[in-house]
């Protein structure tokens, strides 16, 4: 038997010294420092009310810490991508409230900036990688090329430049994720961990955005003059939290709450409360339904003993939620919403979404050609219309090709690796690209989760037969 200073000499020699593992610490530390900061320096501008510095530093420095994160190749960079698509309409609304109002806002293309930095990764990856493994996001790129050229014939061309920012990026977030592959693990902990804390912030804010109604963002809704968000006063506002209209935000606190389902301990529990209270005051139907899908298909998904988790979860969950639902001052807004399930006709703005899809119908059907990326006609409304009308019968035709060949491929994969955390992300963009019918889904923040999912649905599936090669 070895004394116990051999064993400790033995103990000392493993530990040596790792250069490597030192400078990846180093690299941490030193995005943990720009992020830190970011923080302080544009959070001190928000509390100081310089707005009109910060119109300008805030998506410059944002730019300046995308591009320090990036080369690491770790989960910083995503989670700064999550966290600034998140909360730069807040900061957007409180750097006005304080300062001058300006629109339109150059706060808010920070999100899209730091995700063009990824498009570093389509050039170094797509030359390696095989066609078929890239297959999906090719064919949807290419109709998005199509229709840039189009736009830059057409329209505007600052209306063009920043129309590119809001369709590229979602393709550019969702490939970058798919290519790191390898650090899949790391990758699905990441971003079940950015949406249940996302959920909490939220969530949070969104109950407190119904009950206080505060100053900046009433500010924002009356210079605005958006009428669908509500009124702005208290108990009066259809929540949409740190984010600029419910939709957004329903579909983000969606994929949080979905992923709350598998999540285990206290931060969970007081998520999932402020999360579904806050999903139902956004009165956003089509992110209901998208909810509604993406359990049912993340229940087919699974195997039976997992099937018996998810159903006594979501009973829990029904039950955390029940007495919020019978509960004054939230019982009455939620009710009726639900109600006009049942009595569509009767719902005020029901008239006016016919009006404004026979509109968009004349104005689309026979488009072959399509306007281009930067006019868009429909606001957002009417994916489908709002497609067609930019890319034409050919690229809208092309684009949802591509979507095919994504969830072909992961609904295929399901039974090959038996995972539930592919089964998740598959089911969270599948209810995503759902609403593809009543929004505009494939741009902005619902463009980025949807691809944001499939990409990491894709890198499970490519990690998996990866390492099934490796053994």
């Amino acid at each position: 038997m070895k004394s116990f200073s051999s064993q400790w000499s033995d103990h000392f020699s493993s530990q040596r010294f790792n250069p490597a593992a030192l400078a990846r610490w180093v690299e941490s530390l030193g995005g943990l420092l720009a992020i830190a900061i970011f923080v302080v320096v544009n959070g001190g501008l928000m509390v100081a009310g310089g707005g009109k510095i910060l119109n300008v530093l805030y998506p410059a420095t944002a730019l300046i810490v995308g591009l320090i994160l990036y080369p690491r190749r770790d989960t910083l960079y995503l989670g700064f991508v999550w966290w600034i698509m998140f909360l730069s309409p807040f900061v957007r609304r409180v750097a006005d409230w304080k300062a001058v109002w300006t629109d339109p806002s150059p706060i808010l293309l920070a999100p899209s900036l730091v995700i063009f930095v990824s498009l570093l990764t389509m050039v170094r990856f797509l030359p390696r990688m095989k066609p078929q493994e890239t297959l999906p996001f090719l064919v949807c790129l290419v109709p998005v090329c199509y229709a840039f050229l189009i736009g830059i014939l057409k329209n505007p061309p600052i209306e063009v430049l920043v129309a590119t920012l809001n369709w590229f990026s979602p393709l550019l977030l969702g490939f970058h994720i798919f290519t790191q592959y390898r650090q899949y693990p790391a990758y699905q902990h990441s971003m079940k961990r950015i949406f249940v804390w996302g959920s909490l912030v939220m969530g949070s804010y969104g109950i407190a955005q119904y009950v206080v109604a505060p100053p900046w963002d009433c500010s924002w809704m009356i210079n605005t003059e958006i009428n669908t968000n509500g009124i702005p006063q208290p108990f009066g506002i259809r929540v949409y939290s740190t984010l600029n209209s419910p939709q957004p935000f329903a579909c983000a606190i969606k994929a949080g709450l979905l992923i709350l389902l598998e999540q285990i301990g206290p931060i969970s529990l007081v998520a999932s409360g402020v999360g579904y209270l806050s999903f139902l005051l956004s009165s956003a139907r089509s992110a209901w339904v998208s909810w509604a899908m993406s359990l049912v298909t993340y229940f087919t998904l699974l195997k039976a003993s997992a099937q018996v988790k998810l159903v006594a979860w979501v009973t829990f969950a029904a039950t955390l939620v029940m007495p919020l639902l019978v509960s004054e001052p939230f019982a009455t807004v939620i009710q009726d919403r639900l109600k006009s399930f049942q009595d569509i006709k009767g719902d005020t703005s029901y008239d006016d979404r016919i009006t404004t899809f026979n509109s968009a119908f004349d104005a689309s059907i026979f488009e072959f050609v399509g306007n281009g990326i930067g006019k868009d006609a429909f606001a957002g409304d009417h994916g489908i219309l709002s497609m067609l009308y930019s890319l034409g019968w050919v690229g809208m035709l092309t684009y949802m090709a591509g979507l095919f060949l994504a969830f072909y491929k992961l609904l295929r994969c399901q039974g090959k690796w038996k995972s539930t955390s592919i089964a998740l992300f598959t089911s969270i963009a599948l209810g995503t690209v759902q609403q593809i019918i009543s929004n505009m889904a494939i741009i902005g923040v619902l463009g980025c989760i949807m691809w944001g999912f499939i990409g990491i649905a894709l890198a499970g599936d490519r990690y998996h037969e990866w390492r099934s090669r490796e053994l």
